[in-house]
């Protein structure tokens, strides 16, 4: 078993990794979407796909921030983490992953559909296309987000994490992940 001083070191260089990897991240994803909208050669429907893939990461590292900010608060300061309160602060960024998670699939959905219908693909209508493509993404987050609405109570949480939280939901459930 640790200590609780070594504890903290090991939290202390986590914390560290993540912020190094939070600005890298943030810097990456916020030039694609600026070389996307400036450049025009860029404006394909992979383009506008991958443009907003970079979108909703930028948001989920944003969010990566405050499951940090609450895992600092217990870690240094005896802050306890109630899974109602993390839930609250947390649910945008669920839906965000989530969508995340669709995204990609759209991604790969995207490139299928112009491999098999090379010349109509190039035809859609973008607007009504993008709307049939990110239909099951939005109602997948939303239905995430329902799902962890309902099973909420305030337990004591080690951390603030939406992978945590399902974990915890699943062990308490009976079920695996």
């Amino acid at each position: 078993m640790l200590s609780e001083e070594t504890y903290r070191i090991h939290r202390t260089i986590i914390y560290c990794f993540v912020l190094f990897f939070e600005v890298f991240g943030l810097f990456g994803n916020i030039n694609l979407v600026v070389l996307t909208i400036r450049k025009k050669s860029l404006w394909t429907k992979y383009g506008c796909i991958l443009a907003t893939l970079a979108t909703i990461h930028t948001l989920c590292l944003l969010y990566e921030l405050v499951d940090m900010s609450f895992s600092i608060a217990a870690t240094f300061y005896s802050y306890e983490i109630r899974r109602d309160v993390c839930f609250k602060a947390v649910f945008p960024y669920i839906f965000l992953n989530s969508m995340q998670t669709g995204t990609m699939w759209i991604l790969s959905l995207d490139l299928l559909i112009t491999i098999i219908f090379p010349l109509k693909s190039r035809h859609f209508n973008v607007p009504i296309y993008f709307s049939l493509l990110f239909f099951l993404p939005v109602v997948y987050g939303v239905t995430a987000v329902i799902f962890g609405y309902f099973y909420l109570d305030d337990e004591t949480l080690p951390m603030c994490n939406p992978r945590r939280l399902s974990i915890q939901l699943c062990k308490r459930n009976g079920t695996t992940s």
